[in-house]
Order: structure tokens, then sequence, then C-alpha cells
């Protein structure tokens, strides 16, 4: 009686929509008219953004704006849900489009009958909708409106918010260096149908940097030498910028930012990837007019007057036996210094994700006692936060084992990836988490 009455009051307040969302049904049966309209209202109520919606005669297809804190199958279960309640008796064929942003990824054709045994009957598993499903193929044109996952608060979707901690084990002039800081940022709804904006603040909370003044001589032209003038601001603007996001086909996708890109920098530039999806290659392409931000202005938000022209050539492999991802960049850094970096990460099926990385250029950097090093080198983790009562998705925490005011071997910390966006439409992902389908 308790209980019960406690769910009367919740569903009077509106208290307990989160839950009461979660226990809409798949249904046991066929029946009724296939109404696209339909479709979308159910899935809005979970949450679930679907779009251009349509059916035909034994088929219903649709474009689903994911969430990328939840696994892409996950979505596709229960959005597959919401279209089968209300596809009357004949289709049998779910297509769905993910997208996110302006990106999207290929059609993914999934058996409603799979769907129907595995999660209304009991008598199915996510092996058998797998070995049904096709994937592939650009059945909308490049250019079709997609749909756009609504907007959390004051029409802005909470993109980032995470503390960030970076520690130096290994500089001989100046011990053990540590910086913490707590980056918040947001995303708002597109301009003109087109184009994304961002904007982040950077909290600072505590850091030792104050050595790299003391002992360091500096820079004429400094890249990141000057962190400890950046670290010393307490709060300052990270990024703010406007972004194209754009796929000519599910395989080749554009993006184009200007603005504010990072802590120390500012500019535009671009970004283009190729990655098939049946493939474990994936090659890129950037480059980025960048121009030196003061940390001596208000929020940082003026320029030194330093600028100039960066670019590199990107290559990914996916290795299938590990489950891991080699990465290569080649080209021009910050320093205007010529080389290479190379990476191995690994991204978790909880959302964690580690990367080390070793990056060798043309010039070194030099330190009080003469030494030099042509490499820069270190070591990401990245743990999410999310998935608790009041904690947003977007919550990580980022830990980062690399040298403090190195200029060589940097490069622009773009406020968006292609590599990184279009990870939940690759084969590696959808195999990965495909267990999560059956809602």
């Amino acid at each position: 009686l308790i209980s019960k009455r406690l769910v009367e009051i919740a569903e009077a307040t509106g208290a307990d929509a989160v839950d009461d969302k979660t226990q809409t049904p798949f249904r046991p049966y066929r029946t009724g008219l296939a109404l696209p309209g339909q479709m979308e209202v159910a899935a809005a109520r979970e949450d679930i953004i679907i779009g251009n919606t349509e059916v035909s005669m034994h088929e219903a297809r649709t474009h689903l704006a994911l969430n990328p804190h939840q696994p892409t199958p996950q979505q596709f279960g229960h959005a597959a849900k919401h279209i089968a309640n209300h596809a009357g008796p004949n289709i049998e064929a779910i297509n769905i489009t993910p997208t996110v942003m302006g990106l999207r990824g290929p059609t993914v054709s999934l058996p409603r009958a799979g769907f129907e045994n595995a999660a209304a009957h009991s008598r199915g598993s996510p092996e058998e909708i797998w070995r049904g499903t096709e994937f592939g193929g650009d059945q909308i044109s490049p250019f079709k409106k997609l749909p756009r996952a609504r907007e959390s608060f004051l029409g802005l979707d909470i993109a980032e918010l995470s503390l960030n901690n970076q520690v130096s084990l290994a500089e001989e002039d100046s011990g053990l260096l540590y910086r913490s800081s707590i980056l918040a940022g947001v995303r708002g709804p597109k301009i003109f149908g087109l184009l994304d904006h961002g904007y982040a603040l950077r909290l600072n909370l505590k850091d030792n940097l104050n050595r790299l003044r003391d002992i360091r001589p500096a820079a004429i032209l400094p890249v990141r030498s000057d962190v400890d003038r950046f670290a010393n601001k307490r709060l300052a603007l990270d990024t703010s910028y406007l972004a194209l996001t754009h796929s000519f086909k599910s395989d080749l996708h554009l993006s184009l930012i200007g603005g504010y890109l990072e802590e120390m920098y500012g500019g535009a530039g671009g970004e283009i990837l190729y990655r098939p999806f049946s493939s474990r290659f994936a090659l890129g392409a950037e480059s980025w007019l960048a121009f030196k931000r003061d940390p001596a202005t208000d929020l940082n938000l003026g320029f030194s007057g330093d600028s100039l022209l960066t670019g590199h050539v990107n290559a990914w492999y996916d290795v299938p036996k590990y489950d891991v991802t080699l990465g290569a960049q080649f080209g021009r850094f910050l320093a205007e210094d010529v080389g290479g970096k190379f990476s191995l990460s690994k991204t978790f099926k909880n959302g964690a994700q580690l990367e080390g990385f070793v990056t060798l250029t043309d010039q070194a950097d030099f330190d009080l006692f003469g030494g030099t090093t042509h490499s820069y080198n270190g070591i990401r983790l990245s743990l999410p936060l999310g998935g608790y009562k009041y904690v947003p998705d977007a919550a990580k925490l980022n830990t980062k084992i690399e040298p403090f005011g190195r200029d060589i071997g940097q490069a622009i910390e773009k406020p968006l990836s292609l590599y990184a966006l279009t990870e939940p439409f690759s084969y590696s992902h959808m195999q990965n988490h495909w267990d999560s389908v059956v809602p």
C-alpha cells in the first residue's frame, strides 16, 4: 500500500518521470496502423529523439540523434521498441540512421521479428538480432536536415563537466609538478540550422607551477612554457566557438571550427575524416590558423599577436584481437617543429579511456642544466562519473601524466574531434556494445 501510494504521489507531481519512462513495454502483438508521428512522440517520452520517420510497405526508416554518453546499440533498442509498437502488422525491417550534431553514420537495418522474440516473448537474444542485422548504405540525401538531441538547460546541452588533474613526475629542474582545475562546458542549439556553438569555463583550483617561472628561462615565443601564467588565473574562458559539421557520406565527414579553440589558443581551422564502417583503418587531415592567447587579459580573452599555421595528417587502426587503437599523426606542430605522434589507446565498455603517446620532432626543448629532448611523452586516463542521480552524464575525471611547459610536439587541443564524434558509428563500438541492444 505504501509503495502504491508513493507511485500515485510521484505521478501527480512528476517527480518520478524518469522511472515512469523506463516502463514502456515492448508490445507482444502487432495491431493498428503504421504511424510515424506516434513513433516519434512515444520515443521522445524516454528522451529518444528520432526524426524524418517514414514507413513503406515492409519497412520503417528514421534518424536517431545519439546521446554520446550511452552505447549506440542500447539506443537502437529503445528506438526500435517505440517504432515497432506503432508499426502495424506489416513492417518487418526497422532502418535507423544514427546522427551526432551534423554527422551521420551508416543506416542499420534491424529485424523487427528478432526484437519481438527477444524483448516481448523472451525467446531470442542479441546474437540472433545481430545475425539478422544489415549495416551500411546511404539511404538519405547528404543535405537532409538531421534531428538533434533535446537541449537540457535553458536551451543548452551540458557537453562537459570534468575535474582535470595533470602531474609531471620527471622534471629534473623542478621536481614533481601538479595542476588541478574544473572545466564546465555547454553546447547551444544550432544557429540557422547549420552552426553549433559551444562555451566552456575553466576554474583553476591548485598548482605549484610557479617553480617553472622561478627556474626555467622564458621562451621568446612560448607555446606551452607559459602554462604557469594561465594556471595563475582563477577563472578563465576555456573555449567559445562556432562549428559546422557535415557528412557527405556515412564514411566521409567534415568539420569547420572558429573561435577560442582551447585554453591557450584561438583561431580557425578544419578537419576531414574518411572512416569506412567495414574497415579498421581511418584517415584524416586537419589544419589550423592559431593565435596565441594572452594570460594577462581578463578571462584570457586577448591575444599576444603571435600566430602560425599548423597542420597534420592523421591515421588510426583498430587492432581486433586486443581491442585497442593505434594512432599516428604527422605534420607541423605549434612551435613550427615538424614530426610525428604515435599513440596507443583503449576505450572500455564503461566509457573509461586510457591512452599512451610518444611525440618526436626535429626541434628540442632545453632546460636550465643544458639538457635537450626531442620527445614529448605521456599517459592520459579519463573516467566517466555520470549515470548517477543528480550527476550529469558528461561528468568525468581526467588525469594526465606528462611534462609541463614543453614547447615542442604541441598541437591544438581542438574542441571537437571527428574521430571521437564518429566513434558511436564504428563497427567496433557496435560489436562491443551489442549485448545492450535488447531494451
